[in-house]
Order: C-alpha cells, then structure tokens, then sequence
C-alpha cells in the first residue's frame, strides 16, 4: 500500500515539476499528501503509543490531501461542484474530512469510558 502511495506521489511530483507554471500546487499537496501516509504507516508498523489514533489520522489526511488534488483539478467538470467557486475545491475535502478524522479517531480511541459512551 505504501508502494502505491509511493507511485503516486513520485508522479505528482514529476508532473508538477514538468508543468510548474501551471500546477506548482500539485507538488507540495503530493508531498504533503505522502508524509502523512508514511505517519500513518510508520504508527501502525512500529506500534507506536496510541498508534491506531495516528494511524488514523495520517491515512485519512493522505485521503484529504488526494481528494484535494482531484477536486482541484477536475472540480469543474462534477455536476453540482461545478455552481461552487474554485476556491470551495481547496477547501471542501478538509471541512468534510477533519470531522471525520475525529469521529473515527474518537470511536477507537483506548479510553475505555469513551468508547462506552459511543454507540453505534
């Protein structure tokens, strides 16, 4: 998994740097995009403390970022994207992702009084 991470971050970047005029954004949301995958991967490899909390977070932040650079990219052409202004693409993955971040980060968290509380 962290191969195809690996493959698409290396072919953002090599576009970004191809057409840097155009789509200079696309390399640093690449690198963004693959630290936090590599976060997420390195947590649950090396069993960090709370490492399912990290995890979490850097997988669905590499998720944000990649969705990011989608919307950014082909935003105008989604139906019912398309009436949002531009700047809506930048922004739109974060303001959905980062609740979902928490709410999952939340119902693993090891407190054992919290995950009682939830229910699902």
């Amino acid at each position: 998994m962290l191969r195809d991470h690996a493959a698409l971050a290396a072919t953002a970047i090599m576009l970004a740097i191809w057409k840097w005029s155009e789509i200079a954004y696309l390399f640093y949301i690449a690198v963004f995009s693959y630290g936090l995958a590599i976060y997420g991967y390195l947590a649950r490899k090396q069993k960090w403390k709370s490492w399912l909390q990290h995890h979490i977070r850097g997988m669905l932040g590499s998720y944000i970022g990649a969705v990011t650079a989608l919307l950014v990219n082909i935003g105008d052409s989604i139906p019912l994207l398309n009436m949002l202004p531009s700047l809506f693409y930048w922004f739109l993955p974060t303001i959905i992702g980062s609740p979902l971040i928490y709410i999952v980060g939340r119902r693993y968290r090891k407190n054992a009084s919290v995950s009682k509380k939830i229910s699902y």
